[in-house]
């Protein structure tokens, strides 16, 4: 006897049908919505606090910002806001994110970004941060949940940064 001709066999073929479709149906949802959906994490600046982050700061902007402006960097009101993300999903090496609020480095319309990437290439305790991305500034920022090369993608608007292995790059 096969399936179209008994009744209990029928029905079960019947849910798993329906099921099947429904399976389709919200994958297919998700293929829609685009893959920026799932996982995407917004970035929030804020005024850096911590010793750490002032320390750091300091030492990769100090010297220039003070050859620029003559003038030091006032760390009661700096003239950047900062978020620290993980990129590679890798332990001890925060990638620093820098949202210039100085107008000298903004445009009518943004403002400069840099992303420093803590490169630690032999030892997490003997890296150095560099530079990886500079670019503008534009809300909203997101990482996103795609990944090129071991690192996250970085989003600026509508604007798709992807690891090259070295920097990020358009």
């Amino acid at each position: 006897m096969n399936a179209n001709h008994h009744p209990a066999l029928h029905g079960i073929d019947q849910v798993f049908r329906l099921f099947f479709l429904f399976c389709v149906c919200v994958a297919g949802v998700g293929f829609a919505t685009g893959s920026r959906a799932d996982d995407v994490e917004e970035v929030s600046f804020r005024t850096p606090t911590s010793q750490w982050e002032v320390s750091w700061l300091n030492e990769l902007y100090a010297e220039a910002f003070e050859a620029e402006t003559l003038e030091p960097i006032n760390w009661s009101s700096p003239p950047f806001q900062t978020a620290i993300r993980d990129l590679d999903g890798k332990p001890g090496n925060a990638a620093i994110f820098v949202s210039w609020t100085d107008t000298r480095f903004c445009t009518a319309n943004a403002c400069q970004l840099d992303v420093w990437y803590w490169d630690a290439p032999e030892a997490i305790d003997k890296g150095v941060y560099r530079k990886v991305l500079q670019g503008i500034a534009l809300q909203p920022l997101t990482l996103g949940p795609e990944s090129q090369r071991g690192m996250r993608d970085v989003w600026v608007g509508e604007i798709r940064y992807r690891w090259t292995g070295s920097r990020y790059e358009k």
